[in-house]
C-alpha cells in the first residue's frame, strides 16, 4: 500500500497524519519497513497492509489514547503519552514475544526446546532488544514492559477487527 493509501485508511479511523509522519513512524521503528524502488515512472513505496493497524496503535500510544476504561480509572483518568523510543521498544517486545510463541506452538522441536526454562526465555527476550537481563531489572520495569506489551497486543487485535478483512 502506498503512503497515501495508509494515511487515507487511518483518516477513516479518525487518525490524521501526514506521509512525513508515516515515514517518521517507520524510521523510529513504530511500523513495518516499506519496500521501495524506482522505475521509469518514478519512485514507489509499498507498505504491508497491516501497517494501518500498527500505525493506528503507535499513534494511540504516542497520544495517550490506548487502554480501556479500567486502565483510565486506575490512572486517574489520564493515560500517559509515550515517547517514540518507548513505543518502538514495546513494539519490538511484542513482535519478539509473538515470534517466540509461534515457534513454541509450531511443533518445531529445535525452536520449542531453545529455552531451557522461563528465565532463559525472559533473559533472551529482554536481551534481544538491548535491555538489561531480566534478573537485573527491577520488578517495576519488567512489569511495565509486559503490561505495555499486553496493551499493545490488545490494541492491535481491536484495530485489526475494524480494518482487516477476514482471510
Amino acid at each position: 500500500m502506498s503512503p497515501d493509501e495508509i494515511t487515507g485508511e487511518l483518516k477513516k479511523l479518525g487518525v490524521v497524519i501526514s506521509n512525513r509522519t508515516l515515514f517518521n513512524y517507520e524510521r523510529w521503528g513504530l511500523i513495518p519497513r516499506a519496500e521501495r524502488g524506482a522505475q521509469r515512472g518514478g519512485k514507489w513505496t509499498d507498505y504491508p497492509r497491516h501497517t494501518i493497524v500498527e500505525a493506528y496503535v503507535a499513534w494511540a500510544f504516542l497520544h495517550g489514547q490506548y487502554g480501556d476504561e479500567g486502565l483510565r480509572k486506575v490512572m486517574g483518568g489520564k493515560i500517559p503519552k509515550l515517547s517514540p523510543k518507548a513505543v518502538s521498544s514495546i513494539r519490538a517486545h511484542a513482535i519478539t514475544l509473538f515470534t517466540a510463541i509461534n515457534e513454541i506452538c509450531s511443533g518445531d522441536k529445535t525452536d520449542s526446546n531453545r529455552y531451557a526454562n522461563d528465565s532463559d526465555f525472559v533473559n533472551n527476550f529482554m536481551g534481544d532488544n538491548n535491555l538489561k537481563k531480566a534478573d537485573e531489572m527491577s520488578q517495576d520495569t519488567e512489569g511495565f514492559i509486559m503490561f505495555a506489551v499486553n496493551i499493545w497486543n490488545r490494541e492491535i487485535a481491536e484495530v485489526r477487527k475494524k480494518v482487516m478483512s477476514p482471510v
